[in-house]
């Protein structure tokens, strides 16, 4: 039985092994993605240039909730609440 786990172990190192290399071998010889014609820096400065953004005083000092929803969060009564219960035995 001894034999027959080593030999196993050594098998599955040795396949696994011999994937790992045909995998890389793969993906070595794959096709190379292709580069776009223009360079990135051409493209970015193409780009019009963003509105600043506005600072929060100057929206709350333009209206009055300033567009902003406000969050008030609400409490629940505990007692109201169903115990977690799991129906197992």
């Amino acid at each position: 039985m001894k034999t027959f786990k080593t030999s196993l172990h050594i098998l599955i190192a040795f396949v696994s092994m011999l994937g790992f290399l045909g995998g890389w071998a793969t993906l070595a010889h794959s096709r190379k993605p292709i580069q776009p014609a223009q360079s990135q820096a051409q493209v970015l400065e193409a780009l019009p240039p963003l509105d600043p953004i506005p600072s929060f005083n100057s929206v709350t000092s333009n209206n009055n909730n300033g567009g902003l929803s406000s969050f008030t969060p609400t409490r629940r009564n505990r007692a109201a609440l169903p115990m977690f219960m799991t129906r197992g035995s």
